[in-house]
């Protein structure tokens, strides 16, 4: 629930930065027209902080579980094992499924993704997907 809000906000606040720009007139070459300023930026992380929380305590378990490895800012604790943090839903979803399924065959995530459910997956997608890069 709380995710959800605060993914609304974050659609709204960055259609409100859009709107600002159309009625401001900038060019399209404008350095300001490639970037969102820097406090649409930082209200945006700060609402993604905010639903952090939220999506861990419904994964208590599963995402101890991850993060032992991944940790729960989704950082890599070796090079050897990849940063979670910012990447795409449905790609972190997949990739779980394929690691359970044994498509993709690596043996610690098989081992650690063979009791997930379909919802865990979902969340801890959603979870890393949602966390700033």
């Amino acid at each position: 629930m709380i995710f959800a809000l605060v993914s609304l906000a974050t659609r709204v606040i960055l259609q409100l930065n859009v709107t600002i720009r159309r009625s401001a007139k900038i060019q399209s070459s404008s350095p300001a027209r490639k970037a969102p300023p820097t406090v649409i930026r930082a209200c945006a992380l700060s609402l993604a902080a905010l639903a952090a929380p939220a999506l861990a305590e419904e994964l208590p378990g599963a995402l101890a579980e991850c993060a032992a490895c991944h940790g729960m800012d989704g950082i890599g604790r070796d090079v050897e094992i990849p940063n979670l943090a910012g990447q795409h839903e449905r790609y972190l979803y997949t990739q779980l499924q394929a690691f359970k399924s044994g498509r993709r065959p690596h043996k610690e995530m098989r081992y650690e993704s063979r009791h997930l459910s379909d919802e865990e997956m979902q969340g801890l997608a959603r979870y890393y997907a949602q966390l700033p890069r």
